[in-house]
């Protein structure tokens, strides 16, 4: 593996279309892989779109209010 070991991937799927949302997660066993891959991957293009890869958000984060 180019960063390291991947625990878990997930793309997720529009389930009336089948086709992807263009958002996902990919969980790595240690927080130094996890850096690498952010410092790496984000800003790559992808065909037309460039990826955002950051750490996980917590959902008090997330919420706009």
């Amino acid at each position: 593996m180019p960063f390291g070991n991947v625990v878990s991937a997930k793309v997720f799927i529009d389930k009336q279309t089948n086709l992807s949302k263009c958002f996902g997660f990919v969980s790595y066993d240690n927080s130094i892989s996890a850096q690498a891959a952010i410092q790496n991957m984000n800003g790559f293009q992808i065909g037309t779109k460039r990826l955002k890869v950051q750490l996980k958000r917590s959902k008090e984060a997330s919420r706009p209010y």
